[in-house]
């Protein structure tokens, strides 16, 4: 009796673990993309190469968070609502490290406009938007996981429009811009992969947010708490 009960302890306390970590991931890769607009934003070279550099840990993260949950699948052989979380939680933190490579894409590409060309980018206020509704959603579906609201997951989902919205209507501003001062269409061509990656960014909370949706409505255990801090498949 007390192997087993000790057995059963040790295996939940595996749980809330990954569980952590998740939310300890997240956090990190909210920070990441906060610190890419602001360095968009500012044209703060110094800040972006920072963004570039912590990405190390994200991925660190998302490797060893995806060997446990291997780990305790082949070890404990879950079934039902276990199974299904450490299946969907395998999904999340490959989503949340593709956010991260985005944001560490956005530092570079900040590198690139302001080191190379030294010029003022035009709409940045758009820019800005975009990537504030990113971190948003980012934000929400790392609360859905906590709450495991279903009808908050599929929200996230439908808030993708909107960023798809800003994200064309900036497009046209920039293609606009370009053939009336073809002289200076280097750098808003440049600055249009930024709000490329912001689209990108929303898009991997898409699958964020239906793997919550999927696990609330099979009742998977709610996780206890998360971690404070600042905390996919359309773009490769």
């Amino acid at each position: 009796m007390f192997t087993k009960d000790h057995t059963a302890k040790k295996y939940d306390q595996d749980l809330d673990s990954i569980r952590s970590r998740v939310l300890l991931m997240g956090g990190l890769v909210e920070s990441q993309i906060r610190a890419a607009i602001e360095a968009f934003a500012e044209g703060d070279t110094d800040k972006a190469a920072g963004v570039d550099r912590e990405d190390h840990r994200v991925n660190a993260l998302e490797v060893a968070i995806d060997q446990d949950c291997a780990q305790i699948i082949a070890r404990r052989q879950p079934a039902a609502v276990d199974l299904r979380m450490l299946m969907g939680i395998s999904k999340i933190v490959t989503d949340l490290e593709r956010s991260g490579d985005e944001a560490s894409k956005i530092a570079r590409m900040t590198r690139t406009i302001y080191g190379r060309d030294m010029c003022r980018v035009s709409c940045i206020t758009d820019v800005r938007d975009m990537g504030n509704l990113a971190v948003g959603m980012l934000r929400a579906a790392l609360d859905t996981f906590v709450r495991q609201d279903a009808v908050e997951a599929a929200n996230i989902v439908r808030e993708d429009l909107e960023i798809d919205t800003k994200f064309w209507r900036f497009t046209r501003q920039l293609i606009t811009f370009m053939m009336e001062d073809p002289q200076r269409s280097p750098a808003p061509w440049r600055s249009c992969s930024s709000p490329r990656q912001w689209n990108a960014l929303a898009i991997r909370q898409e699958p964020c947010g239906t793997g919550d949706l999927y696990r609330a409505r099979h009742r998977c255990p709610p996780c206890s708490h998360r971690p404070t801090g600042t905390g996919s498949q359309r773009y490769g």
